[in-house]
C-alpha cells in the first residue's frame, strides 16, 4: 500500500486505467442502481450480449433474463445482495440475437461510508464453451447408462429382452393381454452332451422361426425369455386361436427338431396360454409347470374365468 500513496495523481490515474483495461480485456463487467438498471457495461458485456452500451443504459438488468432461468435463482440473488453480501453462481443469458451463453457471476454490493448500498457490480466470466462441454459429457453418460441398463434386459444368447424385462413390461401393464409360454425340453440334456455353444445356436435358430411365426400377429407386444428353458410371447388382447398358435408351436418344435439329426427328442416343447391381467407373471409361469408335468409335450390354455 505504501507504494501506491508515494505515487503521483497522474501516475495514480495512469495505473487506475491499466488495471481497467486489463479488467475490461478478460472479465464481463456492469453496474446497475439499487433497483437493477444499468448504469454501466463494457465494451466485453456488449460484445457477448449483442446490445449496444446505448441499448443497455437504463434498462433493467432482466433484458437479458434467460426463459429457462429458474425465477427461484434471481429470488435468491436478489436477497443475497440485498442484505450485503456478496453472490455467486452460474446464470444462463440470453444475447440480443436469441441464442444462449453461459456466465460465472458474482454480484457485489458496493457501499457509501455509512454502509447503505448504492449499486451493485457485476463481473463474470463466459463459461459457455465449457458448459457446453459438461453438457455433451453428461449427455454421452446418460446414453451410456442407458446403453449399459438396456444390456441388462436382453438376454446374452437369443437376443430376446430377458426376465427383468419381462417384469418391468408386467408391473406397468394394467391390460388384457395374452401370454403363450413354452419350455424347451432337455435343453439341459443336449448342453451336457454336444455343448452349450451348440445348445446355444438351437436355441437361437429356433426362436428365429417363432419370431418369424409371431410376426404376421399385429397384437405381438414382444418375445421374452423369461427363464432359461422358457420363452414367453405376449400378444396385445384376448387371443381367440390361443390354442391354434400353440398347436402350431408344438408342429413346429417337432418339425425343427426332426430336421435336425443331431438330436432327437420326442416332446420338443410343452405349451401354455393364458389371457387375463393381473398377476400373470406367476399365473403363466405355474400354469407352463403345470403343463410340463401333467401334459409334457402338449398345450394348456386358461384365463382369468376359468380355473386354471
Amino acid at each position: 500500500m505504501q507504494k501506491y500513496k508515494e505515487l503521483g495523481q497522474d501516475a495514480m490515474l495512469k495505473l487506475l486505467s491499466d488495471y481497467k483495461t486489463a479488467v475490461d480485456a478478460t472479465t464481463i463487467l456492469s453496474t446497475t442502481d439499487k433497483n437493477g438498471i444499468i448504469t454501466y457495461a463494457n465494451e466485453k458485456f456488449c460484445e457477448i450480449s449483442g446490445y449496444s452500451l446505448d441499448e443497455l443504459i437504463g434498462h433493467d438488468h432482466n433484458i437479458l433474463r434467460h426463459p429457462d432461468m429458474p425465477k427461484e435463482v434471481f429470488r435468491e440473488l436478489w436477497e443475497t445482495i440485498q442484505r450485503g453480501d456478496t453472490w455467486q453462481g452460474i446464470v444462463n443469458n440470453r444475447a440480443k440475437d436469441g441464442h444462449t451463453y453461459v456466465v460465472e457471476a458474482n454480484i457485489i454490493p458496493v457501499k457509501n461510508e455509512n454502509g447503505v448500498i448504492e449499486e451493485y457490480i457485476g463481473i463474470r466470466r463466459d463459461i459457455t464453451a465449457e458448459y457446453l462441454r459438461s453438457e455433451n459429457i453428461k449427455s454421452e453418460l446418460e446414453l451410456q447408462r442407458a446403453e449399459i441398463k438396456n444390456l441388462t434386459l436382453i438376454d446374452g444368447v437369443t437376443g430376446l429382452a430377458n426376465q427383468q424385462a419381462f417384469c418391468n413390461f408386467l408391473q406397468n401393464n394394467e391390460d388384457k393381454i395374452t401370454l403363450i409360454a413354452f419350455r424347451v425340453d432337455h435343453l439341459s440334456n443336449i448342453k451336457d452332451v454336444l455343448g452349450y455353444g451348440f445348445a446355444d445356436a438351437y436355441m437361437r435358430q429356433f426362436i428365429e422361426n417363432v419370431s418369424s411365426y409371431f410376426e404376421g400377429f399385429a397384437n405381438k407386444l414382444g418375445i421374452y425369455r423369461i427363464d432359461t428353458d422358457d420363452i414367453c410371447v405376449v400378444l396385445d388382447g384376448e387371443m381367440p386361436h390361443a390354442k391354434k398358435a400353440a398347436e402350431d408351436l408344438i408342429s413346429m418344435a417337432k418339425f425343427f427338431y426332426a430336421t435336425h439329426n443331431d438330436i432327437s427328442l420326442n416332446s420338443p416343447i410343452t405349451v401354455a396360454a393364458y389371457t387375463g391381467s393381473h398377476n400373470l407373471r406367476h399365473k403363466i409361469i405355474t400354469l407352463l409347470s403345470f403343463a410340463f408335468d401333467r401334459h409334457r409335450g402338449e398345450y394348456i390354455v386358461g384365463d382369468d374365468e376359468s380355473a386354471c
